[in-house]
């Protein structure tokens, strides 16, 4: 029987909610991928606006995510 998968990230905090604060300029991303999409955005704070890279991860299950880490775990 395998052994569970451990979530290699446990031990990070959680990510800050920075909803509202991040606009996607456009639709079409600028890279895509099996496993994210990046596309080009925008980072507004307190009156200043960065332009930034937004990647969001597609959604895995399974053989796919253990794939994943374990590779994250070679790296």
């Amino acid at each position: 029987m395998k052994a569970p998968v451990k979530d290699p990230f446990e031990h990070l905090p959680e990510a800050p909610d920075l909803r509202g604060q991040i606009t996607i300029e456009e639709i079409r991303p600028v890279y895509s991928g099996p496993y994210s999409c990046v596309y080009r955005g925008k980072y507004e704070k307190n009156g200043e606006t960065v332009v930034v890279a937004v990647k969001i991860l597609n959604k895995m299950r399974g053989a796919a995510l253990e794939t994943v880490l374990r590779v994250r775990n070679y790296s």
